[in-house]
């Protein structure tokens, strides 16, 4: 159903309930309703005119006011609108009608309708005469109070029927985000793992470890212990959205060791989280994406190492490296990252930040309360 059946439903009820019975009264008929047609047609004519307005109304107080943290509020202010715009739209009709009325007095086929009206009352009531309005009485309740009613109800029938088609809009976008993002988390789960059984990773692995195996025994058997750990980790999480803080840094642990025997201790890393974050959850493979990032894209040696620091501050992950880039621009900083940031908008997460600062880059990522999971 669309607005405009909607609308439609809204006259023919009005119509079936209040114009239908008086024309197949015999004692009434079509004149009767004319007050009824007029009140239609400015209906008709008012939801044409403020539908728009209206709606941008709905957007600003989406943006400002959404229903769930100010739901009170926004009424309040919707209810408000509604009393102030019927209120103009009185006043607008109102002053030119009393000045016609004033001068020219009330229409002559209106006055018809009004006189028969009175008689029918008169007989309903049992009176000897019927009791016409005075003009002045006439000019106040029946127009003026008249257009306030339908302005009213003009005008809050209108933000009933955009509030409820906007509601409905957005939980069939929520449904189509929902598969749009189980869909991906899907395709994420699969890219993992197939990136981490990268070829390139496994024959650079294989390579230093072919070189142990030959130097040092027991190194090359540490070697192959954590390579057997970093897969292990990688095959379980890659069926999980989300890792704790100890689970990622007990995986890091690995994975540095297995970076630090190929790059000869050329990536010095310090390490500062609280023990009490450590039930906390990212997205799982974060340290490993941010540190792979970090060694794709800067130049490191001896004389000029890649730091890396993690922290957690204000219930943030902060990581940071310092920039030594292969190329002279740094365009090319969030090519790699794509992956995490695919991951941090499956669990709703906006205020991630990834960003130059100074001669650092910094990637901050927000932790998750498991209690909120």
């Amino acid at each position: 159903m669309n607005k405009n059946v909607l609308y439609g439903l809204v006259f023919s009820v009005l119509f079936f309930a209040f114009i239908l019975p008086k024309m197949l009264d015999p004692t009434k008929g079509l004149i009767f309703t004319f007050e009824e047609w007029t009140a239609l047609l400015f209906l008709l004519v008012g939801i044409l005119l403020f539908r728009k307005p209206i709606s941008r109304i709905i957007d600003r107080l989406n943006q400002s006011y959404p229903w769930i943290s100010a739901g009170k509020r926004r009424i309040l202010i919707q209810l408000a609108v509604v009393l102030l715009g019927a209120s103009a739209i009185s006043l607008v009709f109102y002053v030119p009608s009393s000045l016609y009325i004033n001068k020219y007095g009330v229409p002559a086929f209106y006055q018809n309708i009004l006189d028969k009206k009175a008689e029918l009352n008169a007989l309903d009531d049992h009176l000897e005469e019927p009791r016409h309005r005075p003009k002045d009485e006439w000019e106040l309740s029946d127009f003026m109070i008249g257009v306030a009613e339908v302005s009213f109800f003009c005008l809050l029938l209108i933000f009933v029927v955009e509030e409820t088609f906007g509601y409905l809009h957005r939980q069939s976008l929520k449904k189509l985000e929902l598969q749009t993002l189980l869909k991906e988390q899907a395709q994420l789960k699969a890219s993992v793992l197939k990136k981490q059984l990268d070829p390139h990773f496994m024959f650079n692995t294989l390579n230093v470890l072919s070189g142990l195996i030959y130097q040092d025994v027991d190194k090359a058997a540490q070697f192959i212990k954590e390579l057997s750990t970093v897969y292990r980790y990688v095959l379980e999480q890659s069926e999980e959205l989300v890792s704790t803080i100890e689970q990622e840094f007990k995986f890091l642990d690995s994975y540095l060791y297995l970076l630090k025997i190929r790059f000869d201790n050329k990536i010095p890393v310090s390490i500062h989280i609280p023990p009490d974050r450590n039930d906390w959850l990212i997205p799982s493979m974060t340290l490993e994406l941010l540190v792979e990032n970090a060694i794709k894209h800067n130049v490191f040696d001896r004389e000029q190492p890649l730091y890396l620091n993690f922290s957690v501050e204000n219930d943030q992950l902060i990581v940071k490296n310092n920039l030594q880039l292969r190329g002279s621009s740094t365009e090319s900083l969030g090519l790699g990252l794509s992956n995490l940031k695919k991951r941090l908008e499956l669990l709703s997460i906006q205020d991630y930040r990834f960003s130059v600062e100074g001669e650092d880059f910094v990637a901050v990522v927000p932790l998750i309360n498991p209690e909120d999971v």
